[in-house]
């Protein structure tokens, strides 16, 4: 198993939802279950996360803010970053 250091940087109630989120993810991993978790961004809002590894930002990339409507989606989680 790999190991990365990122630095997350944010207000504590977003930091506490995303850490929410990041256990989830182990939990679904340790119990071999499959399932799809929501995160919602608000972009504009004052808890906008930010993302470092040595000191730099994970990348340069934009990426895409197009929204996608799938029916028959089951969402295990929800976790709201705003």
């Amino acid at each position: 198993m790999e190991r990365r250091v990122i630095e997350i940087f944010g207000n504590s109630k977003n930091l506490d939802e995303f850490e929410k989120f990041l256990r989830h993810i182990e939990y679904l991993g340790n119990v071999g279950a499959s399932r799809q978790l929501l995160i919602s961004v608000d972009g504009d809002g004052a808890g906008q996360l930010q993302f470092k590894k040595h000191g730099e930002r994970l990348d340069n990339k934009e990426y895409s803010t197009d929204q996608e409507v799938r029916e028959k989606c089951v969402i295990s989680g929800q976790y709201i970053i705003d």
